[in-house]
């Protein structure tokens, strides 16, 4: 008999997933929810709450995915989305009534900070200018790097000449 594994992260993919663009995916919602309370019953965490819950029915799926969080397993949300900011994703999966946190929210353009941040370079940032705040703080004066996203207003041959450069 194979060794059981315990789970350790659950990743979500944002865009074309649970939302496109300002829409949320139909029943989208209730799959995370759904997700949520069969990890919670597959664990046993709560094997006498269990018992309970069948009894009076009270717990929401909310309560699960809250639950799911509470435990050891991570939950991200990912996308390589790079047209938009974290924040501005963020605003938006709220207006379609998703419960995400920002630190739930892994992008492409995360994963670049993370690099620019780690090589301790001086990018040239040719991402559309929504994007621009997830790199506050970075250096990009004299630039020794190129960090390329989903900018079609910045692909010019002056532009592109000089991050060749």
């Amino acid at each position: 008999m194979a060794a059981r594994r315990a789970l350790k992260a659950v990743l979500v993919d944002l865009s074309g997933t649970l939302h496109i663009e300002d829409t949320a995916v139909p029943g989208a919602q209730e799959a995370l929810q759904r997700q949520a309370i069969l990890h919670v019953q597959l664990t046993n965490m709560f094997v006498g709450f269990m018992e309970l819950e069948c009894k009076i029915c009270l717990l929401t799926p909310e309560f699960y995915f809250s639950r799911l969080r509470a435990t050891s397993v991570m939950v991200r949300f990912v996308t390589n989305t790079t047209k938009e900011s974290k924040k501005d994703l963020l605003e938006r999966l709220k207006k379609l009534e998703f419960d995400i946190s920002e630190d739930e929210i892994f992008t492409s353009l995360t994963a670049a900070r993370n690099l620019v941040e780690q090589k301790q370079v001086r990018p040239m940032l040719l991402v559309d200018d929504r994007a621009l705040p997830d790199f506050k703080g970075i250096q990009t004066s004299d630039p020794n790097a190129v960090v390329i996203g989903l900018a079609p207003d910045h692909f010019h041959y002056q532009i592109l000449n000089q991050a060749f450069r």
